[in-house]
């Protein structure tokens, strides 16, 4: 018996450690760091990284030698017929007139066409051809921009990366207000719950009104609604966490980073003046980026004026059968082999390639708006930043003295009210005053980290 039992203490233990080591406790940092590797978006433009990747090879292969191989066997069932002129009566008829057998007043024979067949029942044939490309410009060109398509997909990647962390930023600390409001709205209610108990006292010997009791009742009823709303916002703001992140939906996960540390630390970055390189502004260097690569579709669309030039090797093989008998040694086969070069020369398109340098010169026209337009955008953006996160701090502040002042507000009313000095009334109001400005505080606190998180994105610091 007493080896049953800790046989099932041992396995109540290791369920334990299972179901501990089940829940995921994630940092911030860890969420995004996480999310870097894991999340949708981030694995798709990993694959566009490797498709880039695989298109260069692709690009570099057209530069190399082309082998490749044919064979063909056809079996005609009906030999083609070819109707000529028949060319050997008119030369018999010629010999016999000339050698006197026929007289010279013999009527010529009119002309008739004979029905041939050409060609045998089975022919196959076998060829390897080979072929290199000597000198392209639009080759060697192209292959340059593949490679800048590799460098612009690298940053767009860094780019997708940057905003899974923002938006992990902003879903972890909507994670932190649901539970943040969750512990305030629990808090009340275990004052309303103790206020309660002590009127209903109070009512029994007398010293207040029925009315006293069905007063906090009410409240309490209504608290109550109001956190299990808050516990389902919390449940639904862990759920759009995880996916976010790319974790399963039946995974468990722990918040660790303490909201007030996070608070602190947005509001003394907050009040800094940090340094911005535009250099580091991915925006801007994905503008960069394709004014490189707009630049190098000019030289490629230029390059199309210039000649190409290719060889090709060619080998082939065949035989002619009437009878099916290929695989025998000892029949014929006949070879045909031949090398030479290709040269094209463009001489004439009616001005198609012109018009397409032109076009090609617009969209590096292009280009360089995008890059005044990223540099005009990014300063743009870290003023607006700056500015909300001003706002933010100043908002924080204030709510939060304000919860505070209705705080002592409230437990004065609920000293006055157990002393029979406040009405239930008054209490109420008191109660209702602090929850409203309870709420204000933790849309302040999450305010004021989604603008922290927003400064963080404009200066680079992801």
């Amino acid at each position: 018996m007493k080896n049953l039992i800790e046989v099932f203490l041992s396995i109540a233990l290791t369920l334990a450690v299972v179901s501990l080591s089940a829940q995921e406790q994630l940092t911030l940092k860890q969420a995004q760091d996480y999310a870097v590797k894991n999340a949708y978006a981030v694995q798709s433009a990993q694959l566009d990284f490797k498709k880039v990747e695989e298109q260069i090879k692709e690009t570099k292969a057209k530069g190399l030698p082309q082998i490749n191989a044919s064979g063909s066997f056809q079996n005609f069932l009906d030999i083609p017929v070819q109707v000529i002129p028949d060319f050997i009566s008119p030369a018999v008829f010629g010999t016999l007139l000339q050698t006197g057998v026929l007289p010279t007043d013999y009527p010529q024979p009119e002309a008739t066409f004979v029905e041939a067949q050409f060609g045998t029942e089975y022919t196959a044939s076998l060829g390897i051809t080979a072929s290199q490309l000597i000198y392209d410009g639009t080759f060697l060109i192209g292959l340059k921009a593949v490679r800048g398509v590799r460098e612009l997909t690298n940053v767009q990647l860094e780019k997708t990366e940057e905003e899974i962390k923002v938006q992990i930023a902003g879903a972890y600390h909507l994670c932190l207000a649901a539970e943040e409001n969750v512990k305030i709205l629990q808090e009340s209610l275990a004052i309303l719950e103790k206020t309660l108990s002590d009127t209903r006292a109070l009512y029994t010997n007398g010293f207040v009104e029925e009315q006293d009791v069905e007063q906090l009742e009410l409240s309490m009823s209504s608290i109550s609604n109001q956190i299990q709303y808050a516990r389902n916002q919390k449940t639904i703001a862990h759920e759009v966490l995880k996916f976010q992140m790319g974790i399963s939906q039946s995974s468990e996960i722990k918040l660790t980073s303490d909201i007030e540390s996070l608070v602190n630390t947005a509001v003394n970055k907050g009040l800094e003046v940090a340094e911005f390189n535009i250099e580091n502004d991915i925006d801007y260097r994905i503008a960069l980026n394709n004014k490189m690569l707009q630049e190098l579709s000019v030289r490629r669309k230029k390059a199309a004026f210039q000649p190409s030039l290719s060889g090709f090797f060619n080998y082939q093989t065949s035989a002619q059968r009437n009878e099916f008998n290929f695989f025998e040694g000892n029949q014929s086969w006949f070879p045909t082999t031949v090398w030479g070069l290709s040269l094209n020369v463009p001489v004439f398109s009616s001005g198609m390639r012109r018009s397409k340098v032109q076009q090609a010169k617009i969209e590096s026209e292009r280009a360089d708006l995008f890059i005044k337009q990223a540099k005009e955008g990014a300063a743009l953006e870290l003023k607006s930043t700056r500015n909300e996160m001003i706002f933010a701090v100043d908002n924080y502040q204030t709510s939060l003295e304000s919860k505070d002042l209705a705080k002592r507000i409230f437990d004065k009313t609920r000293i006055k009210y157990n002393e029979g000095i406040s009405s239930s009334f008054e209490l109420t109001q008191a109660k209702n005053q602090l929850l409203e400005t309870q709420g204000f505080y933790v849309s302040a606190v999450l305010s004021l980290l989604n603008s922290a998180n927003a400064l963080n994105k404009a200066l680079n610091n992801y």
